[in-house]
């Protein structure tokens, strides 16, 4: 499945929505205060996000189908009420990211919908796998979960999507750096996607280099935005 080069995909791969293996609320995380933390950072970034919409619609209306801002507003404002109305089970890991896919299906269309809620599906499975959760298992999530957005997108480095400033992510992640160093990051990817004159993916894939040079990726600053606000709410 190629679900960056299409516009719906109404299917989602077995191995990413295995609903057996979700752990029950019993499941448990080595990680002081993680629902509260989880709390505070998954809010930061949906507002963040909401108040980015008329920004990222302005990139989108150039380089995209114009819905950047207002897909990511809808899905933002979603998980925002879900997690207040404890419809999403932030102390449970596992549970915390099945509750954001399953927010973010209700909620967001287009590629990026798709995208979102196969990472998010991803990261609850491979959690699904430890009893304890610890930072090493959220680290090893989040790596998995933006290999398969990678995989499933058919998006790689420089192919001026979402992927310029998730996979950077992954990296320093991977690496070991810090929260903040990891959203750090991200922004730099999605900084670099306006000095990229080609695109290898997506929407601007059908554009011309003059009419998309200078204007960054609205989906890789929608990932930017997601993780500098979550990192500076911690």
């Amino acid at each position: 499945m190629q679900a960056e080069n299409h516009g719906s995909v109404s299917v989602l791969p077995e191995i990413l929505v295995d609903k057996d293996k979700y752990y029950s609320k019993e499941s448990t995380t080595a990680i002081h205060k993680f629902g509260e933390r989880a709390k505070t950072c998954i809010l930061a970034a949906c507002k963040a996000l909401m108040d980015a919409e008329s920004q990222l619609t302005e990139w989108d209306t150039i380089v995209g189908d114009g819905d950047c801002g207002l897909t990511m507003a809808r899905g933002a404002m979603q998980v925002h009420n879900d997690v207040l109305d404890q419809v999403i089970d932030v102390d449970s890991p596992c549970l915390l990211f099945k509750g954001l896919a399953d927010s973010v299906s209700k909620s967001m269309g287009g590629t990026s919908g798709i995208l979102f809620e196969i990472m998010l599906r991803r990261a609850s499975t491979l959690l699904a796998d430890h009893v304890v959760v610890d930072e090493n298992s959220l680290t090893c999530a989040f790596i998995g979960a933006v290999r398969a957005g990678s995989y499933y997108g058919g998006a790689k480095l420089g192919y001026r999507t979402m992927m310029d400033a998730l996979l950077p992510a992954a990296e320093a992640c991977e690496a070991g750096v810090d929260f903040i160093g990891i959203a750090n990051a991200a922004c730099k990817g999605a900084y670099s996607t306006a000095n990229m004159t080609s695109a290898l993916a997506g929407r601007s894939n059908y554009l011309s280099e003059e009419q998309i040079k200078g204007t960054p990726d609205p989906g890789a600053k929608a990932v930017a935005i997601i993780l500098s606000a979550a990192a500076n709410a911690l």
